[in-house]
């Protein structure tokens, strides 16, 4: 049983959306087509992107719903996937 906290949830978005703007960033540079280099850069930045809105929305969301404990949250940990 794992009781966490909402703000620690959607921390947690962000930083798996980093996380995959790091792995089409290291694909992106492996890769020989300039064609899935242009693909991989525009998902590294999209990733970056909403990891930058799941930020700004945890900045602005309000403080009642970041500090909600849910029960039973069950997230796998990306890291080891990617």
């Amino acid at each position: 049983m794992r009781i966490q906290q909402m703000r620690e949830v959607i921390d947690f978005v962000a930083e798996c959306h980093l996380e995959m703007a790091q792995v089409y960033h290291r694909l992106n540079d492996q890769a020989e087509s300039t064609r899935t280099k242009m693909w991989l850069d525009y998902f590294e930045q999209h990733q970056k992107g909403v990891a930058r809105h799941v930020e700004d929305y945890s900045e602005a969301a309000p403080k009642r719903v970041l500090d909600s404990w849910y029960k039973d949250f069950v997230v796998e940990d990306f890291k080891t996937h990617c």
